[in-house]
């Protein structure tokens, strides 16, 4: 059976354009299916099969969804252009990756494990609060952290008017100046472990996300990526990977 989806719905599924900004451009005729200006809203596709021209740049090809697990080095923004100048992971990716989208962010100072790709279906999901996708970090603190500091990072507190979800946090390593912590997410707030370990008294050293959903950083050297070939299976809101790495780059 061909599946047919709205026009604007595909297009906005390719992560360039949100589903507003594929109607106005399907209105002003910048879209092309199949060598056709298509101008009416509404219009169906099947995104398996056709070829869809927006602006003149080929835009949407099911079969050309691409995949990149980065590792994001430290002192560089999760941006296309930062204002004051500083790198962007775009300057450690070739330039076949600029049209590739991060999913999700990690903060000017921390490292880790970056998804980039031309799924926008697939970076919805993996971003959604609903889906409460598991986010894997290790972070050095100074010292040695007291049981109620952690107990209390465990147990979830008031931040931004609202409790945070009980989070897994485990001790990796320790010594008398500083500690490895392990520490599972399953929300994504804006600096939301540093934020959260400096209302408990801990100072934030380094901070590395391992993992990311069904992604893990290990194999990826830093400041490097890999292409991932996957097919995705719903399952419990969630998604059961069959990941194939390549070779990084």
């Amino acid at each position: 059976m061909i599946t047919q989806e709205r026009l604007q719905k595909v297009i906005a599924a390719s992560g360039r354009y949100s589903r507003r900004q594929a109607e106005e451009l399907i209105k002003q005729g910048k879209v092309i299916v199949d060598g056709k200006k298509i101008t009416q809203l509404g219009s169906k596709v099947n995104p398996q099969q056709s070829r869809i021209v927006v602006c003149g740049r080929l835009i949407f090809n099911r079969a050309q969804k691409k995949y990149f697990l980065f590792h994001k080095p430290r002192q560089c923004m999760v941006t296309r252009d930062d204002p004051e100048g500083r790198k962007t992971i775009y300057d450690y990716l070739p330039q076949k990756m600029k049209n590739f989208k991060p999913v999700g962010r990690l903060d000017y100072d921390s490292e880790g494990l970056l998804l980039l790709t031309n799924d926008g279906e697939l970076a919805q999901k993996l971003t959604h609060p609903q889906f409460h996708i598991e986010k894997i970090y290790e972070v050095k603190v100074v010292s040695k952290p007291h049981l109620r500091q952690l107990e209390r990072l465990r147990t979830g507190f008031e931040l931004d008017g609202r409790k945070t979800l009980p989070m897994k946090v485990d001790i990796i390593d320790e010594n008398p100046k500083s500690t490895w912590l392990s520490m599972v997410l399953h929300e994504g707030r804006n600096r939301q472990i540093r934020r959260m370990c400096d209302k408990v008294g801990l100072t934030v050293k380094t901070l590395v996300r391992t993992q990311f959903g069904p992604f893990a950083l290990k194999g990826i050297p830093y400041a490097k990526y890999k292409e991932v070939s996957l097919n995705l299976t719903p399952f419990v809101s969630r998604f059961i990977p069959r990941i194939r790495y390549e070779k990084a780059v």
